[in-house]
């Protein structure tokens, strides 16, 4: 791997560990009002527990776009694999035998739930995913 490759790949770590920070941010933020009912959702009078849900799901959805579509691919070309023609669950299931995650099933499932989590509209409470 040329010392580009290698410093593109640097960065593509030390971006996914800084948005990995904001997401423990968020989810600290959170933490103190877990479970949340969807009639709580409802009302808008909760305008700090709103915003601090949105700025939750955002960062998970991109930390997980990041890692998916960034670093394992980046995480592949290092391992010499030819990423033009993965499919989605391939890099997952090369990060698995990697070592990188300790599931590529279980990966899949979080990428369902980015998907759903990112699908709920303002109004509709219910349509939101319990997690």
């Amino acid at each position: 791997m040329s010392p580009e490759s290698e410093q593109l790949l640097e960065k593509k770590l030390a971006a996914a560990e800084l948005g990995a920070n904001r997401l423990a941010h968020s989810l600290d933020r959170l933490s103190g009002g877990l479970p949340i009912e969807a009639s709580r959702l409802a009302t808008q009078d909760d305008g700090d527990l709103i915003e601090a849900i949105d700025a939750f799901i955002k960062r998970f959805e991109q930390l997980q776009d990041l890692l998916a579509n960034r670093l394992f691919r980046g995480i592949a070309l290092f391992e010499q694999e030819e990423v033009s023609n993965l499919s989605r669950r391939d890099p997952a299931l090369l990060m698995e035998k990697l070592g990188v995650i300790p599931s590529a099933e279980e990966w899949a499932r979080l990428a369902i739930l980015r998907n759903q989590l990112t699908q709920e509209y303002p109004g509709e409470p219910e349509s939101r995913p319990i997690v």
